[in-house]
């Protein structure tokens, strides 16, 4: 069992091991052993022959999570409606060690999204400490993702310690690196190629910095995006040129879907046409930016089987591909190769060193925060009222329609059960904002029709006084608590104008209550996918308090409008 989190504090943040970064096209990376009992057995019958197995093993998204993330990105399904904790730097660490050890020849790779996060461990040391993990973990190369191209500390790439690898990417004159097309690993006297993409908007705005002076937002590195095919197409011959014929691809791409089940193929992966299309010499696909996991088998271009993985978000899983190589041809056998999901539970010893780590970093955010945001006249109660009204989740609701306004919002909602603490009187620094929702949720904008939207209002009232809803100012919502449920709903006003059915609205709503962990709220089964607004919950939190200066309590009671004594 887990020994849970070290209360000594023997390192520093310079206390692990940083390796050399990668200078060359190839890369040799030492074989990790383990006992013989761990390996795969070779069989006559079995069809492996003297075939070699090497495991890839892929992580995604870490964005800053060292410390057990809060909320339901800590968890992940372990059986039907069973959701355990799982993720944490340190748990991370300890899951690839275990994996490491059941293979002879292994190597880590990461689908991008390292960088950024709301977790003041990593904001307020400017993401080194989760670079030392990375680094202490022994990933060998990583894809870009969106959050690695705006993040401040992706000034710094060259010295990230491990190469990135985006084979569709022209950088530009404002990139900090030349990202490697594609790379080759040696693994035990096994080449493996590594190709990668990136994929999605070629103009994110940075989010506005949360550590330093109010300072506008640093320019984003918008590099130019080249077909993907096209692109994997190129790097996969010029590897065959190299006589390298086992290839992993690693793709950056929006595939969001809402399932946690890391044995589970989800329709949105199975569907992506750019899994199946993409050249048919790559052996197998680690997908990045999908968020929850995913374990597939799809088919390339020639109809042969693939694998396509995705591992969960925020160090929650690890997803292994087993590719057995034929070591005189160096071409992976696809059909014999196995595949799966590890959870990164908490039935594990942690990683103590890299426990030591999350604790020194701890420490030196408190000495970092000294930036305020700005000031509480008085404590903001996050206390939810008999109308279902709560003044923070009020102000919280306020704070995503302001930041998403420009974005096309017509309105905001918010959950006031997620709040965990009041917001304090007095300055604001950044981990007090933290503390209040410090789930690093992001802000995405759904289009619904009002006939959607005024079902899930109706769905929302039936927990009013609970867990419920919160709306921004320009919203009001009459309620009659005397009707039947699903249908309590009287009148509903945006702007002062009822809402139509038949009309189309943007609504900004964390990515939780857009989420199936909420249940089956009309807003958790929409038929196309909400944008991200580009920030997460607590960058709305942080401009709000920044742009008014004082905070205080929004009003309650004049949003959540019971006209039972009206009828």
């Amino acid at each position: 069992m887990g020994t849970g989190r070290r209360s000594t504090r023997t390192s520093t943040l310079t206390g692990l091991a940083v390796p050399a970064a990668a200078t060359a096209l190839v890369a040799t990376l030492a074989a990790t052993s383990a006992p013989a009992s761990a390996q795969s057995s070779m069989t006559p019958d079995g069809g492996a022959g003297d075939a070699v197995l090497v495991r890839i093993l892929g992580i995604d998204g870490i964005a800053g999570a060292l410390s057990h993330p809060s909320g339901y990105q800590g968890t992940i399904l372990d059986g039907p409606d069973r959701t355990i904790p799982a993720g944490g730097a340190d748990y991370l660490s300890a899951t690839v060690s275990h994996l490491r050890a059941g293979a002879e020849n292994s190597v880590l790779l990461s689908t991008g999204d390292n960088l950024g996060g709301v977790q003041p461990e990593a904001v307020l040391n400017r993401d080194e400490p989760t670079l030392q993990v990375l680094r202490h973990m022994g990933v060998a190369a990583s894809a870009i993702g969106e959050l690695d191209l705006v993040a401040p500390s992706s000034a710094s790439m060259p010295g990230h310690g491990f190469p990135y690898i985006a084979s569709n990417l022209t950088p530009g004159e404002d990139a900090p690196i030349t990202p490697f097309p594609y790379l080759v690993i040696d693994v035990g006297g096994i080449k493996i190629g590594v190709i990668a993409a990136t994929t999605g908007s070629e103009d994110m705005d940075a989010p506005p910095p949360l550590f330093g002076p109010p300072t506008p937002a640093p320019p984003p590195w918008n590099p130019e995006r080249r077909p993907l095919q096209e692109s994997f197409d190129a790097a996969t011959r010029a590897l065959e040129a190299m006589n390298v014929h086992s290839v992993v691809g690693l793709l950056h791409i929006d595939a969001v879907h809402r399932q946690n089940d890391p044995a589970a193929c989800p329709e949105e992966i199975a569907q992506m046409p750019e899994l199946r299309e993409v050249s048919s010499s790559v052996d197998a696909l680690f997908v990045g930016d999908s968020g929850g996991p995913a374990t597939c088998d799809l088919t390339d271009p020639s109809n042969a089987r693939r694998p396509v993985l995705s591992p969960a978000s925020h160090g929650r899983s690890v997803a292994v591909v087993d590719l057995l190589i034929d070591p005189t041809s160096g071409r992976a056998r696809r059909e014999q190769s196995s595949t799966y999901n590890q959870k990164v539970h908490h039935d594990i010893t942690p990683d103590a060193e890299v426990t030591d780590l999350i604790d020194a970093a701890a420490d030196s955010a408190a000495e970092n925060d000294t930036e305020a945001f700005g000031s509480a006249d008085v404590r903001v109660s996050r206390e939810i009222q008999p109308s279902g009204e709560s003044a923070l989740a009020n102000l919280m609701a306020d704070a995503q329609w302001e930041a998403t306004r420009d974005k096309g919002a017509d309105l905001a909602i918010y959950n006031p059960d997620s709040l965990r603490t009041d917001l304090p009187e007095g300055e604001l620094h950044y981990r007090d904002l933290h503390e209040v929702q410090p789930y690093g949720d992001r802000i995405q904008i759904a289009t619904v029709s009002g006939e959607r939207l005024r079902d899930a209002f109706n769905a929302y009232i039936d927990d009013v006084g609970t867990r419920g809803i919160a709306v921004s100012e320009n919203v009001e919502l009459d309620i009659d608590p005397a009707r039947p449920e699903g249908d309590r709903l009287v009148g509903a006003k945006i702007d002062g104008t009822e809402i139509a059915p038949g009309g189309e609205y943007k609504v900004a709503a964390n990515e939780f209550l857009l989420s199936s962990e909420w249940g089956a709220a009309p807003l958790t089964t929409l038929t196309s996918e909400p944008e991200w607004s580009g920030m997460f919950d607590i960058h709305a939190l942080a401009e709000y308090v920044r742009s008014h200066g004082t905070v205080r309590p929004p009003a309650v009671n004049q949003r959540l409008l019971d006209v039972s004594a009206r009828n």
